[in-house]
């Protein structure tokens, strides 16, 4: 069974992982209190084990900057899945100026834990464009899947942009590919999107399938 957002992002903040300060809430108080103590602007979205992408189901609030908008959202998000196991709401701080990219982890039959490297958001499915090695990687094969896919040149900057910080990209990968021998119950783990800064990252929605 998938295990629900709050629980994977307690779980990768334990083992190490760069995540945001988030709150978790099964009722519109506590959406309001949670959203009052993360500081607005923030994110909600929806928690519910039978939603994936949470954004196709109006399952995300964006840019929340008072407890009425945050009353309406939570409303709003617990109407849209009213036919699902909707089991709450989780609230994050809103971010800003950040690369999304994808970090990933599956188990093919053949070959065993493999990462995958791409750019996040709602485009991933899209662009296809993704780099994938056979865990665990060193710091070098994970600076190679960087920049093996075709959308390098926008990590590095473009435009007058800042470069985003490769290193902590690179130590990313490198520690979520050694997370299955560590946790061998575990089968998958999406991290999209992760945003990425000039000066580090943070995880901003997780997704971990374990084993049956």
């Amino acid at each position: 069974m998938p295990t629900l957002e709050p629980e994977a992002m307690a779980w990768l903040r334990e083992n190490g992982f760069p995540v945001p300060e988030f709150r978790s809430a099964t009722s519109a108080d506590e959406a309001v209190r949670g959203c009052r103590e993360i500081g607005y602007p923030v994110v909600m979205k929806v928690v519910a084990p039978d939603i994936v992408h949470k954004s196709e189901w109006g399952g995300v609030v964006l840019d929340i900057r008072d407890d009425e908008a945050a009353l309406a959202a939570y409303e709003r998000i617990r109407r849209a899945a009213a036919d699902k196991d909707f089991r709450g709401v989780v609230i994050y701080p809103l971010i800003r100026g950040a690369q999304e990219v994808l970090v990933g982890l599956s188990r093919d039959p053949q070959f065993g834990p493999v990462v995958a490297f791409g750019l996040g958001g709602i485009y991933t499915e899209v662009w296809h464009d993704i780099s994938l090695r056979v865990a665990p990687v060193n710091r070098a094969r994970a600076e190679a899947m960087i920049r093996e896919i075709r959308a390098y040149p926008i990590l590095e900057g473009v435009r007058g942009q800042r470069p985003c910080d490769l290193d902590a990209l690179a130590n990313l990968l490198v520690k979520l590919s050694h997370l299955p021998f560590h946790y061998p119950e575990i089968a998958e783990i999406d991290l999209n999107p992760v945003f990425v800064f000039p000066d580090g990252l943070v995880i901003g929605d997780v997704r971990v399938i374990r084993r049956s």
